[in-house]
């Protein structure tokens, strides 16, 4: 299964743990621990309390393996995701023994300038803030850069007099900065 980024906004698709709404064969399985949570591909992925054990299912951000799925805590300026389905060891290695999720980001464009930005509120403390600029370097080289904020307060809240708070509230935030340059026709360097 392969979706577009473009895709993925109509569907309110902000989360990896979302993209059940767009294969059927595909499940998130949230665990207390962060590193034990993970994918199910046909019914078949690693169910461990160990950390220590890689997933059989293996999660790929332009071309990076990621041991722990749950690190992809928000899906910003995407191209596509890619869900495939069974053994992916020939071009993905040891961790895909089951299946592969591929998600591949925006490159950055040359010679084009781009401010995008996405926000909303809700209630419970919910908010989403998301920022992407485009901007070119030189005639051949170009950056894209975007950031990321997502909270909401928790439902659960301590009563304890003497530390107050909600316990389980969410505040995500991150960023990243991603150079293109090409020096010749059949040269680049991403």
């Amino acid at each position: 299964t392969a979706v577009q980024g473009q895709a993925l906004r109509p569907l309110n698709i902000t989360t990896a743990q979302h993209l059940v709404l767009i294969d059927a064969s595909l499940k998130y399985k949230q665990s207390t621990s962060a590193g034990n949570s993970g994918f199910l591909i046909r019914g078949i992925g690693t169910s461990s309390f160990s950390a220590g054990i890689e997933q059989s299912i293996s999660t790929v951000v332009d071309g990076v393996v990621l041991g722990d799925p749950s690190t992809i805590s928000t899906l910003v300026d995407i191209e596509r995701v890619e869900v495939l389905r069974g053994p992916q060891g020939m071009l993905f290695g040891k961790n895909a023994s089951a299946g592969l999720i591929s998600f591949t980001t925006v490159r950055p464009k040359i010679g084009k300038t781009e401010l995008i930005g996405h926000g909303e509120l809700g209630t419970n403390g919910h908010y989403v803030g998301n920022l992407i600029a485009n901007a070119p370097i030189s005639e051949n080289a170009a950056m894209r850069v975007f950031g990321f904020v997502k909270a909401r307060d928790g439902v659960v809240t301590n009563r304890s007099p003497f530390q107050p708070r909600d316990v389980d509230g969410q505040l995500n935030y991150g960023g990243g900065l991603k150079l293109l340059w090409e020096p010749a026709d059949d040269v680049r360097l991403y």
